[in-house]
């Protein structure tokens, strides 16, 4: 009898134990898996980054069908570069990078020399108090309301 108990004991231990290595490596695997898309997030964010320095580019503007943010940098008559997600494959992912990267997948989404500046409401504020100008290193005569 007392042998009986020792072994249903031991197997309860050892069922436990299973379960608990079962639990930690399916943890281990979703660790695994967030850390590779964290990975591919940054890898996308230097291609971008990289993109706007080979192209000398100050601001670049994540777009999807927003002219008003397009309005801004036509108007200071400055060339930024837009990335119409839209009209890329990877446009749903980029805004999943931006939502890792600044907190927020809504775009558009503007960044002054690698800074993010915000969105189509903070970059029209900006260029309304002249703060974009500054940003940009341009002097401006005034400008209209957008």
């Amino acid at each position: 009898m007392l042998q009986d108990s020792y072994r249903t004991h031991s197997i309860g231990r050892g069922m436990a134990r299973a379960e608990v290595e079962v639990e930690m490596e399916a943890q281990l695997e979703l660790k695994n898996f967030e850390i590779a898309r964290l990975l591919e997030c940054l890898r996308c964010y230097e291609t971008m980054n990289r993109e706007m320095v080979q192209r000398n580019q100050e601001a670049i503007v994540l777009i999807k069908y927003c002219r008003r943010a397009k309005s801004v940098f036509k108007e200071l008559n400055q060339d930024a570069h837009v990335v119409e997600l839209d009209e890329r494959d990877d446009g749903s992912k980029i805004q999943d990078i931006l939502n890792n990267i600044v907190g927020r997948r809504t775009v558009p989404q503007v960044f002054i020399n690698g800074k993010h500046l915000g969105g189509s409401d903070d970059t029209v504020e900006a260029y309304e108090s002249g703060r974009l100008a500054k940003l940009l290193g341009i002097e401006t005569k005034g400008h209209d309301d957008l």
